[in-house]
């Protein structure tokens, strides 16, 4: 007589718990990871998104950003944020306050 092969219940509950995560493990695969892959892959091209003919440059611009006249776009391009991202969060919490006296 052959033995029957004892499935872990263990293995089982991990390989549930996994497929209950997997759906939005591929969600972020898809919209968040592959994007930012993507836009690093494009920093390393000279595209202008105008048309469709690209070459790669190396780290062109790369330099361009971080050692030459683009430094300044980037520290506009940060104080810009920077400044955005504490209004909002200035307004939210500020404006999201009940000011309304208690019945």
């Amino acid at each position: 007589m052959k033995e029957k092969k004892h499935i872990n219940p263990r293995k089982v509950s991990a390989m549930k718990d996994f497929a209950c995560v997997l759906p939005v493990l591929i969600f972020l695969a898809v919209f968040t990871y592959y994007p930012i892959a993507e836009l690093f892959r494009i920093s390393f091209t000279d595209w202008n998104m105008l048309n469709d003919t690209w070459h790669y440059v190396g780290f062109k611009n790369w330099k361009w950003l971080f050692g030459g006249s683009g430094t300044k776009y980037l520290w506009n391009s940060l104080k810009v944020t920077i400044l955005y991202s504490a209004g909002e969060i200035f307004i939210t919490l500020v404006g999201g306050h009940d000011l309304r006296p208690d019945l």
